[in-house]
């Protein structure tokens, strides 16, 4: 039997299966579902309440986080399954990890969704109640 060398993939395929992991988990994992949707609404907020280029920035960043974070635990999971069969006290340990990181994120990205958009949304909702008294 020969040895067959490694080839270096292309940078095509490479991005190729980073976006086939990223899809991956958006169709495996409810909690990923979850953060692309809350995502996709900060991101329309983001554009409502007209954000300034430094506040995008740091939301940018922020959600980049918590999506990245939750491909990383879902890494972890399918590893650690794949490893094994039973149920392990450091298999589970591993796993609980992952998902705390995730949740550091996540509580984070909540924080800064606070600072950005409670403001305008207090603006708005004090020019609404206005509106309804008139």
């Amino acid at each position: 039997m020969a040895i067959r060398r490694y080839k270096r993939p292309t940078l095509f395929t490479s991005f190729w299966c980073a976006i086939r992991g990223v899809g991956f988990a958006i169709r495996s994992e409810r909690h990923m579902r979850f953060h692309v949707a809350a995502t996709i609404a900060a991101i329309l907020l983001g554009i409502a309440c007209h954000i300034s280029a430094l506040e995008w920035m740091i939301l940018s960043l922020t959600l980049t986080l918590v999506l990245a974070a939750e491909c990383i635990n879902t890494a972890i999971e399918v590893t650690v399954d794949m490893s094994t069969r039973k149920t392990r006290y450091r298999a589970m340990l591993s796993k609980d990890l992952a998902a705390g990181g995730v949740l550091i994120t996540a509580v984070n990205a909540l924080v800064v969704g606070i600072f950005i958009f409670a403001h305008p949304i207090i603006i708005f909702l004090k020019g609404s109640v206005t509106l309804l008294g008139h």
